[in-house]
């Protein structure tokens, strides 16, 4: 399919919505397989220019009236300019009315409510979760151009990746069309946050008691989280919050990154519209209550006693004193001209106000402002990469009259107090090496100097790059030197050659190694695009190589044999690891088939061998591929791990010694519906001896 895949960008103050984005990450990873370009259609200049970050092109359309009808005939019209054999949709209420009526004008094929999306050969198949989101169903597109919403929650929102091309796009609207107009609009009042933007969101069930209660508990535990109110049916039933704040089956989908059930059961009804929440709090007087089976914390106990200590430990305001007139609070959009005007006195690599816009409103970040006075006067911002406990500080700006005032301190502890709220372990940062007042305010704040970059800085200023744990002793790390993968398909290679480099392996060019040892280890079928490697070819990849290996299986089935459907797709798999087997066994290498867990992988590193794991791409990245990563110590509450692969717009430091909850590990270190789990072990390079003039490896 090398034709475009459209997605349509809804907006709010001119900015794509989270959903929205969520949904451009759907398009680019179906785009990717399908070897086709992401477009976008957006409503009005503003709106295409902000969705011009996102994508290489966008279609601006003009509504005359923003209602159903105009939108369906503007998508309409945008899939036949366009050319697209599928359009995306975030899984809004909106969206989720226009979907149909541009699928029956089309004749094209509805996906709805799809949790992941894939093409090949046979054409476009998505996945959905049914009998309140127990059962995930794979629905099939006998028809193109496809229309599908794309469920809330199921994918990352996209960064944005460039400054893409806005093309006016004509459409012939008709009378009709402007029968229905929107007289007013937006958030219930008082709302500060959409419910489905918000990263955090505060939810009252019937457990709270009354509205007086949601009124004294819910509303000031959300103002203090910065957060968004959200409900139950029985809550909204009851006339206690209005229906815009129900979640759930009959309500709104939700996905925050906290996620806060005051007084809620449990019920399956309610988790369909949360469940994919990154962290969730449960505080709920039933110990046997359900939803503490789906909760990341629960406390037993009555709300009314409980949130009230929690908003006497938090204190009354989102402030933190730096000084008589100096407070700290979470930014918002609204505080965008204030802080692009603090980037002047940064002196370089400023952030445009494009880029500040999304670390604000859409990004996987926090951002704090300073104020004096009803003026900011500083700001700091702290990147996250999902799936791991680790922030980085990304930048720190104090407006040069109030230096001295103690605002870059207090907004320094409110990124690490946000940064631990999160689960962080630890926070990273860079600073200009002749920043003499940055590195002192680090130094004095617990950090220390980890390493040094050359030519970080755009003017060629160097570099120090800082660290500082934010609770526990640091663990004791395997010395593994980090690779970055340079192809999409290569995390086993750059993970094979992290692990024999940590025994002396001379490198040599990274691209042709890391080819030489996917054509080695390669196995499996993708479902577009090149193959990825098995566990037990990248013990044949290994072995070949001289080093020890071993290979721990949870069960004896072929691998990711169950992720093609083909059939001589399947024989293919099946023969490919039919020799990798046969010359493992001639070698003697161990394949140990049977349970294991963390204690295997502990063992190995107490050993001194390098364990490579296989984890779930989805969990990590929502692409429904496995991925490996190279173990590099555990301690008692994370296990780490050097992650070759390094997102758009990160850094190789962002890969290394990636702390991850253990308790997060059964879930990750998992792939497939077979739920497969797979460790190839390496050890140093086996020795040699002499007879008769011949090196023979020793066992």
């Amino acid at each position: 399919m090398s034709a475009p895949v459209l997605v349509w960008i809804e907006s709010s103050a001119d900015a794509p919505t989270r959903a929205s984005l969520q949904a451009v990450g759907a398009a680019r990873a179906l785009a990717e397989r399908a070897g086709a370009q992401v477009e976008a259609v957006a409503a009005g200049a503003e709106a295409a220019q902000a969705a011009a970050a996102y994508v290489p092109v966008v279609h601006q359309v003009d509504l005359p009236q923003d209602n159903q009808e105009t939108r369906t005939r503007a998508l309409v019209a945008a899939l036949e300019a366009s050319g697209a054999r599928a359009l995306l949709l975030a899984g809004t209420r909106t969206s989720q009315a226009v979907a149909p009526r541009v699928a029956l004008r089309v004749g094209g094929a509805l996906l709805e409510d799809v949790t992941a999306l894939e093409a090949d050969a046979d054409g476009v198949r998505g996945w959905r979760l049914t009998q309140l989101q127990r059962v995930s169903e794979e629905i099939v597109a006998e028809a193109t151009p496809i229309v599908a919403t794309v469920k809330i929650g199921s994918y990352e929102p996209a960064e944005p990746n460039g400054n893409g091309e806005v093309r006016p796009l004509e459409v012939a609207f008709e009378p009709e069309d402007a029968r229905v107009a929107v007289q007013a609009g937006g958030r219930p009042a008082g709302a500060k946050l959409a419910l489905e933007e918000a990263e955090v969101v505060v939810a009252a069930g019937r457990g709270v008691g009354s509205a007086d209660a949601v009124a004294e508990l819910v509303e000031p535990l959300a103002a203090r989280l910065g957060g968004a109110i959200g409900a139950t049916r029985a809550v909204v039933d009851a006339g206690w919050r209005p229906y815009e704040e129900q979640i759930g089956q009959t309500g709104k989908t939700v996905a925050p990154e906290v996620y806060v059930a005051l007084g809620i059961s449990g019920a399956v009804q309610h988790l369909s519209g949360m469940s994919r929440s990154r962290r969730i709090v449960a505080i709920n007087r039933d110990a046997d209550a359900p939803i503490f089976k789906h909760c990341d914390v629960g406390v037993v106990g009555d709300v009314h006693e409980i949130v009230p200590a929690l908003l006497a430990a938090l204190g009354t305001a989102t402030t933190d004193p730096a000084g008589a007139a100096v407070q700290v609070r979470r930014a918002e959009l609204a505080d965008l001209d204030g802080v692009a005007a603090l980037e002047a006195h940064f002196p370089s690599d400023r952030l445009s106000r494009r880029q500040l816009r999304h670390l604000l409103t859409r990004a996987h970040a926090q951002a704090w402002v300073a104020e004096e006075g009803g003026r900011i006067v500083g700001d700091a911002i702290v990147l996250f990469r999902r799936g791991f406990d680790a922030a980085r500080l990304y930048s720190l700006v104090v407006a040069p009259e109030t230096r001295g005032h103690g605002v870059g301190a207090a907004l320094l502890r409110a990124a690490e107090r946000g940064a631990s709220e999160r689960g962080c372990v630890s926070v990273r940062l860079e600073v200009r090496e002749d920043n003499d007042a940055a590195r002192r305010l680090y130094l004095r704040h617990g950090y220390d100097v980890v390493g040094r970059v050359d030519v970080y800085y755009r003017d060629g200023a160097d570099a120090l790059r800082m660290s500082k744990r934010l609770r526990g002793d640091a663990p004791r790390l395997a010395g593994v030197p980090f690779v970055a993968q340079t192809l999409p398909f290569t995390c086993g290679p750059a993970c094979l050659m992290m692990a024999m480099r940590a025994f002396g392996d001379a490198p040599w060019s990274d691209r042709a190694e890391e080819l030489a040892l996917w054509r080695d280890a390669t196995t499996v079928y993708l479902a577009a695009g090149h193959g990825g490697c098995s566990p037990h070819g990248l013990a044949v990849a290994a072995l070949r190589r001289g080093h020890r290996v071993e290979v721990l299986a949870r069960d004896p089935a072929v691998p990711f044999l169950d992720s093609v459907r083909d059939p001589v797709k399947k024989a293919v798999i099946e023969l490919a690891h039919d020799e990798f087997s046969a010359e493992l066994k001639r070698a003697g290498v161990p394949v140990r088939v049977g349970p294991f867990g963390l204690p295997a992988i502990e063992e190995a590193l107490a050993a001194g061998a390098v364990p490579i794991l296989l984890v779930s791409g989805y969990r990590l990245y929502a692409e429904k591929v496995p991925h490996w990563v190279v173990v590099t110590g555990t301690d008692d509450e994370h296990v780490y791990v050097h992650d070759p692969f390094v997102p758009e717009g990160a850094e190789r430091a962002d890969g290394v010694h990636l702390p991850l909850a253990r308790s997060a590990f059964e879930r990750v270190a998992t792939f497939g519906k077979a739920r497969h789990r797979y460790v190839v072990v390496i050890g140093p390079p086996r020795e040699t001896r002499h007879r008769d003039d011949a090196q023979v490896p020793a066992r």
